[in-house]
């Protein structure tokens, strides 16, 4: 991150560029964009903050923050949106503006943040468990229902909802080689049956692929197979009191494994 600063724009004309990045991320129509109005009013009654990541004078990054209440005692802030440009991933920004959301949270006395991320989204998923160390609270099928955007277009919204203490210590990833007696499931080939899901099996390790983003336009047939099955199945997991703890990388197999246990969660 030598090369690259971290900032949360306050004033009014800093922020109305944020919608030009925001097309330049996810490809949002004009109706999709956050407008820049919302921003300054965020901003503006200390209710949001809006952190984008510069390269030089260029702004390539960005993370919205909201503060908000689950309850009168529950003050949490809600990250609604946080994206790279496209050149500029893999280096570690994403994980730099989530640590920018962590300090606002501690100066602002909130201890939990959270968001939704797309299971099938492999590079989140690593940034969320690998470095981030979250717990996820909750699985929603097609959850936004329709987004005006070129990443999840023709697609289900399926999310995971995460939480994340912002005086959480970081953990090291499991590794699921040695985790000898779980359930290991491949979903392209699912081997799913209500004997399986009503076992006493502490552990279920779920397979994704690595790049179903590429999979959408080189084979969009297998892209909806799989996200028609993790649908089924991380649905099923969640009944059966399943909770997704950790995500690694099988480079090799070009697929992750999420790691499942049974620890009787209730959804929220």
């Amino acid at each position: 991150m030598n090369d690259f600063n971290i900032r949360q724009l306050k004033d009014p004309s800093s922020l109305r560029g944020i919608e030009k990045l925001q097309k330049e991320i996810w490809g949002f129509s004009d109706i999709a964009v956050v407008p820049d109005h919302l921003l300054i009013a965020l901003s503006h009654i200390s209710c949001g903050a809006a952190h984008v990541a510069y390269y030089g004078d260029k702004p390539v990054g960005f993370a919205l923050s909201i503060i908000t209440q689950r309850s009168a005692s529950d003050k949490i802030i809600y990250s609604h949106m946080l994206g790279v440009v496209k050149e500029f991933r893999n280096r570690s920004i994403a994980t730099n503006l989530k640590m920018a959301q962590k300090k606002y949270a501690q100066e602002n006395n909130i201890s939990k943040i959270t968001w939704t991320f797309d299971p099938l989204m492999t590079a989140a998923a690593r940034v969320c468990f690998g470095k981030l160390g979250v717990k996820v609270t909750g699985f929603y099928k097609n959850f936004y229902e329709n987004l005006r955007d070129t990443l999840s277009s023709d697609s289900s919204t399926d999310r995971f909802m995460v939480e994340w203490d912002s005086n959480c210590s970081i953990e090291k990833a499991c590794d699921l080689s040695s985790i000898p007696d779980c359930i290991k499931w491949d979903l392209l080939n699912p081997a799913i049956s209500s004997d399986t899901l009503n076992s006493e099996a502490e552990e279920i390790v779920c397979s994704v692929p690595l790049n179903w983003h590429t999979l959408k336009t080189d084979n969009p047939e297998s892209a909806t197979t799989w996200r028609s099955f993790t649908g089924q199945v991380f649905e099923k997991l969640f009944a059966s009191g399943y909770t997704p703890t950790d995500f690694v990388c099988d480079f090799e197999n070009n697929k992750g494994q999420y790691l499942f246990k049974k620890t009787g969660q209730t959804q929220r």
